[in-house]
């Protein structure tokens, strides 16, 4: 029997590519969870993941387990971003096992052929020199199934007939490259009445039905939506597993419980009439104690709190109410019978900075969203934002430092601006404790709002402050650079050409970047959270506290990305034409806000009080290397004269 390693990529403390509060790691176990569940249940195959939870995997233990096991195929399951669309799938671009062009071409065309008619892009079949590729001894690929920062892509990874099709795609691919032999099916009873299906929730919204199978595969659970028509309604039931064995899905409904889906159940067979679900979540009538951790009039505030109560293991889904002709998403997070547990839910949401949990019941008007002006509160503002992405990528800062914030978006003499609010308190010492707390993690922005007060704007992209500009010539040459990095690190890369290449491309002191790569990674050392594989020269995406940021396919375009970031801070023109965007986090950046060096102190690194000074330093220091050695050379040629 052969063995399949399955790696659903990035995964704890390593999100992948966000946007819009998604994260990749999500989107990858659920596909690699199903592709799993496919191939087990159809082939005579051994499968192992490589994480089958929420859980921080590094690439090496990844890699060493495929090798440690002997597998006959690694298959590491990603999704894309930097602004493109579509599908394309890579093979290691050095010495190859055998087989592996092969395998490439029948998995990706296999899966192409599921998903083509979602009108994807084939992005092609590709090379590079990915660690997970690289390391293993076998046959290996990794795909890219879309690009989560593309809004129509991100719309499919959040649909599941998507995932279920590119799921069902890629374990065919997998079995017809490997030849696999099916499992032999034993002859089912008529109605397939001996099965029991578990439904870990049933929505008469879609949407919610899809966020409880997001929701899922964070905890190893997969997932898929089935429509169902009861008595004219339609109800969007999530199922999570089949069994001939009642017990063994007793145990699956115990298993959902555990992790806060109370209103699982089971029902047998397919085609017979199945009994109404359970009542609706958020439909009146059952007597249930609901737990809301937030209502917004704003559907994006709420899926950012979804978000954030995910990463704190708390599951939750959204739930549209009208009071008083006025549109609320309340994010609801449990439904119990008694009040107590109920109440404990809510003290188990304020113990992570949720502090306008309620509880409703039949008849009870839920509370509107964040208290109005005129309530007296204090309200801690995070920041204050003309563009609303910099207000995105704020709040998912602070989800990372555990501080739940919501945006609110404001009007000040006709300027619309969008503020973070991480909190509201009848006390003002409570508010200011807040504000140190923001502090102590680089938030110096942060401030106090109370009835009718006026919020500090963002600043406008400043003029010149007369430092060294990011824009400018380049004096010293590739080998200068290399050779001043290799008198602290001797195994650094040869990286100079590239740094002059991008710098020359764009108008960027592609020298002086090379000084910032030098301060971000300790001379290509890589002493902190980003590894020597990911070609992440700059720290791009890496916001601390384990977190690895963004990984790219080739030392080259770690440094295309790392100059192209450079640029969106330095300018609002668009990228050069004939140049692709590489840097992920490109349109996060308020453009122009930091045309010198000294202008990315507290924004490139936070709190980075003298992150351009020091990079600046480090830049001299290199050039006085360059001197020294031009002053050797002028000895040791006047001695040749000398000679002469």
């Amino acid at each position: 029997m052969k063995t399949v390693v399955i790696d659903a990529g990035h995964g704890g403390s390593d999100p992948g590519a966000t946007f819009q509060g998604f994260q990749e790691k999500t989107f990858n176990l659920s596909i690699a969870l199903n592709v799993q569940r496919i191939l087990s249940l159809n082939y005579e195959v051994r499968v192992l993941m490589t994480r089958t939870t929420d859980a921080t995997v590094s690439l090496r233990d990844r890699t060493n387990l495929a090798n440690r096991v002997n597998a006959d195929f690694f298959l590491s399951i990603h999704n894309n971003a930097a602004g493109g669309s579509g599908f394309e799938s890579y093979i290691y671009n050095g010495p190859l096992a055998p087989n592996t062009r092969t395998y490439q071409n029948i998995i990706h065309d296999t899966t192409y052929r599921a998903i083509r008619k979602y009108n994807v892009r084939d992005r092609g079949k590709k090379r590079a020199n990915f660690f997970v590729t690289r390391e293993t001894n076998m046959s290996s690929l990794l795909i890219e199934v879309l690009f989560v920062d593309n809004p129509a892509d991100l719309a499919l990874l959040r649909n599941s007939a998507f995932i279920n099709d590119v799921s069902r795609g890629i374990a065919e691919g997998v079995a017809d490259a490997l030849d696999l032999p099916r499992t032999p099916s034993p002859p089912s009873p008529p109605g397939d009445g001996n099965l029991y299906r578990v439904i870990a929730g049933s929505f008469q919204n879609r949407e919610n039905a899809e966020q409880r199978v997001e929701a899922l595969a964070a905890e190893g659970f997969p997932g898929f939506v089935v429509p169902t028509t009861i008595s004219g309604t339609t109800y969007y039931r999530v199922q999570t597993g089949a069994f001939s064995n009642e017990e063994n899905a007793k145990e699956q409904v115990e298993r959902l419980k555990r992790i806060g889906i109370t209103d699982a159940f089971i029902i047998r067979g397919e085609d017979a009439p199945a009994p109404p679900p359970p009542p609706e979540p958020g439909e009146p009538g059952d007597g249930l104690f609901r737990v809301i951790a937030g209502s917004f009039q704003n559907r994006v505030n709420a899926d950012q709190r979804v978000a954030f109560l995910a990463q704190n293991g708390i599951d939750s889904f959204i739930v549209p109410t009208e009071i008083n002709g006025v549109t609320y998403f309340r994010v609801q997070t449990g439904a119990y019978a008694e009040r107590e547990n109920a109440e404990a839910q809510v003290a188990r949401l304020k113990a992570i900075g949720i502090t306008e949990a309620f509880i409703v019941r039949d008849g009870d008007t839920p509370a509107p969203p964040q208290p109005e002006p005129g309530d007296g509160l204090f309200r801690v503002i995070a920041g204050s934002f003309r563009n609303r992405e910099n207000a995105e990528e704020r709040v998912a800062f602070l989800a990372q430092n555990g501080i739940v914030s919501v945006i609110i978006q404001v009007e000040i003499n006709g300027v619309t601006y969008f503020r973070l609010q991480a909190g509201a308190y009848s006390m003002r010492e409570n508010a200011e404790a807040q504000i140190a707390r923001l502090q102590s993690i680089g938030i110096t922005d942060a401030f106090i709002v109370t009835d009718g007060s006026t919020p500090p704007t963002e600043p406008e992209p400043p003029v010149d402050d007369g430092g060294y500009k990011i824009f400018g010539d380049m004096y010293l040459t590739a080998c200068q650079l290399d050779d001043y990095a290799k008198t602290v690190n001797p195994g650094a890369p040869n990286l100079g050409h590239f740094y002059l290449k991008y710098g020359e491309f764009y108008g960027i002191r592609g020298d002086v970047a090379y000084a910032q790569a030098l301060n971000e990674t300790n001379y290509f050392r890589f002493t902190g959270d980003v590894r020597p594989e990911q070609n992440n020269f700059a720290g791009i995406g890496a916001t601390g506290g384990g977190v690895q940021g963004a990984t790219f396919a080739t030392p080259e375009e770690g440094v295309h990305a790392h100059i192209q970031h450079l640029y969106a801070y330095a300018s609002t023109d668009p990228i050069p034409a004939g140049l692709e965007k590489v840097d992920p986090r490109f349109d996060l950046v308020t453009r122009g806000i930091a045309p010198t060096w000294t202008r990315l102190n507290g924004r490139w690194a936070v709190p980075g009080e003298t992150y351009g000074q020091l990079i600046l330093q480090l830049h001299e220091r290199n050039i006085t290397f360059v001197l020294q050695e031009m002053e050797k050379q002028r000895v040791q040629l006047n001695d040749v004269l000398d000679e002469i």
